[in-house]
């Protein structure tokens, strides 16, 4: 059926008023920031994606086809059965030599590491006007630091590479210190404090309470050490070693651990399950 003028007038208002509701004030996460927030960009089987079968996904905004193989299924009581699984995706980027040189490059992620163990939890501080700034270190090394304003945030990802973006309480994950427009202002700036709260914004329910107040950190973000509390009060927390996930508590308190020990081969991931058995 051929739409109508009428009809066309009402998708017209639709589109603005959508249009409004999306212009809230607020920084988006995606301008200026490295991308960041950009679903174009972003690993994982966001909620957009489409189940081929219980093995493969596909991302229709960006394209891209995950494959999830399941190696164990942890039982027990409660709700923190998880089935391990061993995600495969294929991703493109930008890489640069430092010197001013940018090819395309192409890996699988992720390799042997501890991200079958249920996630894992990061921090990063951007800059908006990024690699703006080049030193040299004691050692003759060169590196690179951004400009303000500056926006922390703790990055949840997914047994199956979803990441999830949490910004601060504090600020309501806003840009800070804009002051600091050249080189020179950098060996001054006094880090934000963004406190220790954090939520998710895309609608997943997370929060993250830290151990301890988390800054902006120009010169690279530590292991965030806190609780991941998920919508169905499910508590997460991570190995200061790698941010990888330690321990899964529900809500009535059942209990999964993990462990992990590298080897040459990739690693031994030991898993005790809530009725305290451990494969």
């Amino acid at each position: 059926m051929r739409p109508t003028k009428n009809s066309k007038a009402v998708l017209k208002v639709v589109a603005c008023l959508l249009g409004a509701v999306a212009m809230h004030g607020q920084t988006p996460v995606n301008m200026g920031y490295g991308g960041i927030g950009d679903p174009a960009v972003a690993p994982g089987t966001p909620a957009s994606s489409y189940a081929l079968s219980n093995l493969d996904h596909v991302n229709y905004y960006s394209g891209n086809l995950n494959v999830s193989i399941p190696t164990l299924t942890i039982g027990g009581r409660g709700t923190v059965t998880r089935q391990l699984t061993a995600p495969i995706e294929r991703s493109w980027g930008v890489m640069t030599d430092g010197n001013g040189s940018y090819a395309p490059t192409s890996g699988s992620w992720p390799l042997l590491t501890g991200d079958y163990t249920s996630g894992s939890i990061s921090a990063e501080t951007i800059g908006a006007d990024q690699n703006a700034c080049l030193f040299q270190d004691s050692y003759g090394n060169y590196y690179y630091e951004d400009l303000g304003p500056f926006v922390t945030y703790i990055i949840w990802r997914g047994a199956d590479g979803t990441e999830t973006y949490l910004r601060d309480t504090q600020y309501n994950g806003q840009p800070q210190g804009a002051n600091i427009t050249s080189c020179s202002q950098l060996s001054s700036y006094q880090p934000t404090n963004r406190g220790r709260v954090f939520h998710s914004f895309d609608g997943s329910g997370l929060s993250f309470v830290a151990d301890s107040d988390i800054v902006d950190a120009l010169d690279g973000q530590p292991i965030p050490q806190g609780t991941l509390i998920t919508r169905d009060g499910a508590r997460y927390r991570f190995s200061p070693i790698d941010g990888y996930v330690s321990q899964i508590e529900d809500r009535n308190g059942n209990l999964i651990t993990f462990a992990f020990q590298s080897t040459a081969s990739g690693g031994i991931y030991t898993v005790t399950d809530p009725a305290g058995r451990t494969e």
